[in-house]
C-alpha cells in the first residue's frame, strides 16, 4: 500500500543467510497498488486492487519482473496458494478459484459471492475463510473449484479485514 509520501512498491528479502538478510531490488509500476502476496511454482502472485492480478518471478539480478496479468477481478485483494490453486479475496466480487498450474498463464476457475468487501483468504481442507468486511467472516466449501459455495456467515460487531487460521481456531 502506498501514499504520496510513501508510493507502492514490491520486494522481498533473501533468507538464505538468516543472520545477514537481503532485500532484493525494489519495483515500483506507476499507478500500482500491491495488496495480498503468496508464492507458489517460484512465481510471486500479488493482488493488484481493480488493475486484477499480478505474477512476477526474480529475473536477473534478483530483480522482480511482471510475467502476467489476469483480469476479470473487482478489487483484487487476499491471495493464498495451495499446490496449483491460487484463492483471491475479490472485495465485491467475493472468493475467485484459479488453476496455477502454469504460473504465468493462470485461468479463472470459479467464483462465488460473499457479500461484503472480501479482503482475505485463509484455508483449511477444502474450506475457505473469507474476511468480508461488513459481512464478517464467510466460511466457503471449495471442495469443487469450479462452483464453490456458500456454507455459512458469521457476523462481526466491526469489519473483518486480516484473517487467520491456526489449530482449528480463526482469527480476524
Amino acid at each position: 500500500r502506498g501514499n504520496i509520501r510513501n508510493p507502492a512498491f514490491l520486494s522481498g528479502w533473501d533468507v538464505a543467510d538468516p543472520a545477514k538478510p537481503v532485500q532484493l531490488p525494489v519495483l515500483q509500476e506507476d499507478g500500482m497498488s500491491y495488496e495480498g502476496v503468496d508464492v507458489a511454482h517460484g512465481h510471486i502472485f500479488v493482488g493488484l486492487h481493480d488493475k486484477g492480478l499480478g505474477v512476477f518471478r526474480r529475473g536477473e539480478n534478483h530483480a522482480l519482473e511482471r510475467v502476467a496479468t489476469v483480469s476479470g477481478f473487482m478489487n483484487a485483494w487476499g491471495v493464498t496458494a495451495r499446490g496449483d490453486v491460487l484463492f483471491v479475496a475479490d472485495g465485491i466480487g467475493g472468493l475467485v478459484t484459479l488453476d496455477i498450474s502454469k504460473p504465468a498463464e493462470p485461468r479463472i476457475l470459479g467464483r462465488t459471492a460473499t457479500g461484503g468487501q472480501a479482503r482475505a483468504v485463509a484455508l483449511e481442507g477444502d474450506t475457505a475463510f473469507v474476511a468480508a468486511g461488513s459481512s464478517g467472516m464467510v466460511v466457503v466449501d471449495v471442495a469443487d473449484l469450479s462452483q464453490p459455495k456458500v456454507l455459512t456467515s458469521v457476523k462481526m460487531p466491526r469489519t473483518a479485514i486480516p484473517l487467520h487460521v491456526s489449530g482449528g481456531h480463526r482469527f480476524l
